[in-house]
């Protein structure tokens, strides 16, 4: 069976967008939830690429709960620092489930 980490990114700010981490992380699964326990999210989380922006055409949005997978193909990778997420509402966030590409991490 394959590792699954989390992570786990709460905004502080709604204007600004942030990378799902700031350092490179190859993942061969991931799954982003936006999140609905404990300090739950009250605004929709927008998933993307640097210079997102909410409500904008480009970007998966997530209302509270809603969770995503990232289309990676099997026995490929992707990098999660290129992800970026944008929150309508400080103090939102998302839970990163993924499995580390193997010898990557």
């Amino acid at each position: 069976m394959s590792k699954v980490e989390l992570l786990l990114l709460t905004k502080t700010s709604s204007t600004a967008t942030a990378a799902i981490s700031s350092a490179s992380i190859n993942a061969g699964a991931a799954v982003i939830q936006a999140k609905k326990v404990t300090g739950a999210n009250t605004g929709n989380v927008y998933v993307g690429t640097s210079g997102i922006v909410t409500a904008s055409a480009q970007e998966i949005e997530l209302q509270p709960g809603d969770s995503y997978a990232l289309p990676i193909p099997a026995g490929d990778w992707m990098d999660l620092s290129q992800v970026f997420i944008a929150c309508a509402t400080s103090g939102d966030g998302v839970i990163v489930h993924f499995s580390p590409r193997a010898g990557s991490n």
